[in-house]
């Protein structure tokens, strides 16, 4: 029996294959097997995390309703990278690292105040596990960059070119107008996988003729947010008339004003299904799973440069979409003695290293863990939908393990 279904991760979406067969033992869990033992075989991309920029044109003036604008866009910041859409969900586990990329560029809609966006200004949020402390050190000074936003004087609001030059000058097609934009230039990276941009206004657009957004190479979404500055609120008309913004494929994101802003958190998320494991795998006496962890790194990376992995053979891959791809085939170890049962008990994965074990159920009882930082119930969510079936993420795989840029290949024996 094979099934695909297609889950995300908060930015990047991957295939799931799962295969259930009569199979004989698991001696290299690459080969083809024949025998009697069920045996469950899934595949999944991974990556070593996801660059995203946010491009916010913000609305400057030194008036109430643009405050008001402002603190409702800090509102929005505060608990984005949690945001889940669907079943997609920010894992629980304090142990499953989640790499975090992500710069917030804040821009005034009168094209008269400087753009901030600078590493020391807190505006780039970066690491290998996005922590509680990384979220609040970041959604902190986007909230100040944010707040700090605003001329002494009301001037017309030009957003709709401001934006336009912006996303001309990241995708290399305009000239920058002062030293701050080309120091932004130069702290550009061909590594951005996604850009998100957003428009913030309380007032109508003033914008002079400007050069269109055209030739995209970049990934671009554009989320709009209307507050009006009169208190009234029209409805806003189902398409978005800014022909020259029209590549970015605009969006309102409040259609009917005074609703919840959504536009940080709101990056290329799908909604997918609940991943599972038709049955839980045996365990050995020592605690072990009967499964074996596999990575297919490309070609280019040696993986025995990550903990926990080692070079099993230099090869093609055999994952559907990759047949013939150069990679570098190589094993996650599992963890052992100490490691092990930290791994299979322990909520917080005190003592774990960067291994993967088949751990216990976590229940409500963990909710008064103190590693239980996440805003998400502790519980495992029980979306599988069978008696017997079991949640993906109880096959744990910890501390960075699955951070590469390549293919991973599970293979469990019931």
């Amino acid at each position: 029996m094979k099934t695909t279904l297609y889950p995300t991760t908060a930015l990047l979406a991957f295939g799931l294959l799962g295969l259930v067969c009569a199979c004989g033992e698991v001696v290299s869990g690459v080969d083809d097997y024949q025998g009697s033992v069920t045996q469950v075989e899934l595949s999944w991309g991974t990556s070593a995390g996801v660059t995203l920029w946010t491009v916010l044109v913000v609305d400057d003036a030194p008036t109430e309703e643009a405050r008001s604008l402002r603190a409702l866009l800090v509102e929005d910041l505060h608990g984005f990278f949690d945001q889940g859409e669907g079943d997609c969900v920010r894992s629980v586990d304090p142990a499953a690292y989640r790499p975090i990329d992500q710069r917030l560029i804040v821009i005034g809609g009168s094209g008269t105040l400087e753009p901030h966006f600078r590493d020391g200004e807190g505006l780039h949020a970066l690491g290998v596990d996005a922590t509680p402390e990384v979220l609040a050190a970041y959604e902190e000074a986007g909230a100040q960059a944010i707040l700090a936003m605003e001329t002494s004087t009301i001037l017309p609001f030009v957003g709709v070119s401001e934006l336009a030059h912006y996303v001309n000058l990241l995708e290399g097609r305009a000239t920058p107008r002062s030293s701050a934009e080309q120091e932004l230039v130069g702290v550009g990276s061909d590594e951005v996988f996604w850009y998100s941009a957003a428009l913030a206004y309380t007032r109508p657009d003033a914008s002079p003729e400007h050069a269109a957004v055209l030739d995209m190479t970049l990934r671009w979404n554009l989320s709009l947010l209307y507050w009006p500055e009169d208190g009234y609120c029209p409805p806003l008309p189902y398409e978005v008339d800014m022909p020259t913004l029209e590549p970015l494929d605009p969006r309102w994101t409040s259609p009917d004003c005074f609703e919840e802003a959504n536009i940080f958190g709101d990056g290329p998320a799908e909604k997918c299904a609940p991943w599972c494991l038709p049955w839980a795998p045996g365990t050995d006496e020592a605690g072990q799973a009967t499964c074996r962890v596999y990575g297919e790194f490309w070609d280019d990376v040696d993986c025995e440069q990550t903990i926990g992995w080692t070079l099993v053979e230099k090869t093609t891959s055999k994952i559907d979409g990759y047949q013939g791809m150069p990679v570098n085939l190589c094993e996650l170890r599992q963890a052992e003695g100490a490691a092990l049962d930290a791994c299979v008990n322990d909520f917080a994965c005190e003592g774990c290293e960067p291994s993967f074990c088949f751990r216990r159920a976590f229940t409500e009882a963990d909710e008064d863990d103190p590693a239980h930082q996440r805003p998400v119930p502790a519980a495992d969510q029980d979306r599988c939908g069978s008696v017997d079936a079991v949640p993906f993420e109880r096959l744990r795989l910890v501390h960075g393990a699955d951070q590469f840029d390549g293919l991973l290949r599970v293979v469990c024996q019931k």
